[in-house]
């Protein structure tokens, strides 16, 4: 995996390489502090919110299974500024 691929385009590989395995679920995000832009792809229940002064958003996570089961992958985008803090979480 490279940089320069999306976080959907990983999911989709891990799946591919992770086939035949229990599987595992999956969150990825790439912050952008140029851009000002958060990129994230999920499968599972890796939940991400992205913590603003002002307020808060939850990421969005699709239902599956990296290596056993997902139905599609796609690429989120948010909003990111310098006080933005990003927290990833499962149970």
């Amino acid at each position: 995996c490279t940089v320069e691929e999306s976080p959907a385009a990983i999911l989709q590989k891990l799946h591919r390489q992770m086939g035949g395995t229990r599987g595992a679920a999956v969150s990825i995000a790439i912050i952008d502090s140029e851009n000002r832009t958060v990129t994230w792809s999920g499968i599972g229940n890796v939940s991400g919110t992205i913590l603003y002064e002002e307020k808060s958003a939850g990421c969005v996570t699709l239902p599956g299974i990296l290596g056993f089961q997902v139905r599609s992958t796609k690429d989120f985008k948010y909003r990111w500024n310098d006080n933005s803090v990003l927290v990833m979480y499962t149970d």
